[in-house]
């Protein structure tokens, strides 16, 4: 998607599930729009439809209705429910798919570099010539591991620091 807000700059501190970006999400605003009214019609129409079908159930009984009219009354009701189970599905479907266009920090961390830029495209699964495939790097600072090269006329220089925040991995 297109993304249109971008909340966090290079050196941020970063908390897990903070929102750092949101991508472009009015056609998914727009088809739950139309799935919460597609509910709201079929519930309107839900309890006419029912009385109907109670009503035929009732003259069937007494032996005033066809079966063919009871068959159909019924097809009708049935047909209903299920209009609203798939209204119901679009509902939660839409309101996921909204869910995935807020970007959240996936843990506690420091953001690194920012990779994208407002009204560019991200993509979830790769970058392309017209995509990016991430918005920020994040880091959690306080598992970094550091790796160097030390000559041997300076090995004599280091030392070792007891303190948490620096743990020297003496074989390297």
């Amino acid at each position: 998607g297109v993304l249109v807000y971008l909340g966090v700059v290079e050196g941020d501190k970063v908390k897990k599930g903070q929102i750092i970006a949101r991508l472009d999400d009015r056609d998914i605003v727009a088809q739950l729009d139309e799935a919460k009214s597609s509910l709201q019609l079929n519930k309107v129409q839900l309890t006419e439809v029912e009385n109907n079908f109670n009503r035929e159930k009732e003259l069937f009984d007494r032996g005033l209705s066809s079966q063919q009219s009871l068959d159909r009354a019924e097809s009708v009701y049935k047909s209903l429910l299920a209009n609203i189970s798939i209204a119901e599905a679009r509902i939660r479907a839409a309101e996921v798919a909204l869910e995935n266009m807020i970007i959240r920090a996936p843990f506690d961390g420091t953001v690194l570099t920012k990779n994208a830029e407002v009204g560019e495209i991200v993509a979830p699964f790769g970058a392309s010539t017209t995509s990016r495939a991430a918005v920020v790097t994040i880091a959690d600072m306080n598992s970094l591991m550091v790796e160097t090269d030390v000559s041997e006329s300076n090995i004599e220089k280091i030392k070792q620091d007891r303190s948490e925040s620096t743990r020297l991995n003496s074989s390297h």
